[in-house]
């Protein structure tokens, strides 16, 4: 497996995001990168407006408490 460049990895985590799947774990696992480097990716994404961070929706009386943060293309 080649080494992915840095612009590989955002625009990864973008269409990944983009598809809809929200959840951190999800979203690292389909793009093949550490919690490190994903943390990395958000820290230049959310500050230029490419990605949002909001709380999860209430669905029906409950709601799934593992989920602390879902993740949007803005």
């Amino acid at each position: 497996m080649r080494k992915r460049s840095r612009l590989e990895i955002t625009l990864a985590v973008l269409g990944i995001i983009h598809s809809g799947v929200c959840n951190t774990t999800h979203i690292m696992n389909r793009a093949g990168i550490s919690w490190e480097n994903f943390q990395e990716v958000l820290r230049t994404l959310v500050p230029q407006g490419l990605v949002s961070i909001d709380e999860p929706e209430r669905k029906g009386r409950r709601r799934d408490k593992r989920i602390n943060k879902v993740y949007r293309v803005t």
